[in-house]
């Protein structure tokens, strides 16, 4: 899973979609699509327009370099590391309903038992988890990820990662950004603990089913033949992942593993847009999207967020891939638009981007209908 490196965001954003109507504005969702559905790198892609209120699709391409199957409005599509914020949305909820707060300390929720008073990770927040400024270890290389030993039943995995993390020295400054896929996992850890219910539980009822989004964790593939299969650069080229084992291993996925339609990604952005206007979502206050957008301890991260300045102005970002997905997500208090690809190829990756610059400006006030 990786990490998110500042977009190359540039003056490409003052080029867009601020001059159309709305049907051109489809249209021009569609061109997007089906250009980067022309790119050999990339089997299928969706191209995500949403206001408060408002989501607009476009999907081109199939679900497999076979091209047999057409994806379609169905086709659910991995979102990687951009399903961070919705572990963090979730916090969100359990911070309004008192059962944690984004103070509270990984020693003080009482989830791990284990750590001793002197352990120096024990003091980091939950406010720091989810904005990688705890200083805990990162494990954002492959060569970390395959070295985690874990034993037992699958759905104690995480746990085991999460103390594991914690057991070791702290990999950098608290306070100081440093991107970390053990921080929302240990973060899930203590949301259970609080809330005695699994992390899976809580984003697959208050958060999936509480806005009616039509999403899972894991792959697409069991859903359906005509799902979308994510695929990788092989030695051979793009290949499609046809392995039984999961891209993301289970003791990884709260921080990141769910897959979701292109419209129910689109109502996602949406409400966030929405809380930044200052309209409540089911189970969150406005109060609540604002916090989940502000930065943490001067850094350019937010709770399942990054933050960027574009053109004087900040905007929310984040990169998420599975090696064999990406997703792209701008957004601000007044648009969002994503990209998403079923291929983990840097090609695709590099597309998907520049397409997400190329529509970037719908991401801002001035951009019109």
């Amino acid at each position: 899973m990786n990490s998110w490196p500042l977009l190359a965001l540039s003056g490409a954003l003052s080029t867009g979609l601020a001059a159309c109507g709305q049907a051109a504005a489809q249209d021009r969702l569609q061109t997007a699509a089906d250009a980067l559905a022309a790119n050999t790198a990339v089997p299928a892609a969706a191209v995500i327009r949403a206001e408060c209120g408002t989501v607009s699709t476009a999907i081109a391409g199939y679900t497999r370099l076979d091209g047999l199957t057409p994806a379609g409005a169905d086709s659910r599509f991995n979102l990687g590391s951009n399903a961070k914020s919705m572990l963090a949305t979730v916090a969100a909820m359990l911070v309004e309903s008192g059962h944690i707060g984004w103070d509270t300390s990984v020693q003080a929720s009482g989830a791990f038992p284990e750590l001793t008073a002197d352990n120096p990770n024990g003091a980091i927040t939950l406010r720091e988890l989810f904005s990688h400024t705890g200083g805990v270890a990162t494990y954002h290389t492959g060569t970390a990820l395959n070295a985690v030993e874990v034993t037992g039943p699958q759905d104690s995995h995480h746990r085991q990662f999460a103390l594991q993390a914690l057991l070791e020295d702290p990999a950098g400054v608290r306070g100081a950004y440093a991107y970390s896929n053990a921080g929302p996992v240990i973060a899930a850890v203590m949301l259970e603990h609080v809330s005695q219910r699994s992390w899976l539980d809580l984003v697959q009822q208050d958060l999936l089913q509480g806005w009616d989004l039509e999403a899972g964790l894991g792959e697409p593939r069991p859903v359906g033949a005509s799902q979308p299969v994510g695929h990788y650069q092989g030695p051979e080229g793009l290949t499609a992942y046809d392995e039984v084992e999961p891209e993301i291993a289970p003791f990884l996925q709260p921080s990141g593993y769910i897959a979701i339609t292109p419209e129910s990604y689109g109502h996602y952005l949406s409400h966030h847009v929405c809380g930044l206007q200052g309209q409540d979502a089911p189970g969150l206050s406005a109060e609540s999207f604002v916090t989940l957008h502000t930065t943490v301890h001067g850094t350019p991260s937010a709770l399942g967020w990054a933050r960027q300045e574009v053109q004087g102005e900040l905007q929310s970002f984040h990169i998420g891939s599975t090696g064999a997905y990406y997703a792209f997500a701008l957004l601000n208090d007044q648009r969002a638009v994503a990209v998403l690809v079923n291929s983990g190829s840097p090609d695709a990756a590099a597309a998907a981007q520049a397409t997400l610059l190329e529509l970037g400006t719908e991401a801002r006030p001035d951009w019109g209908n």
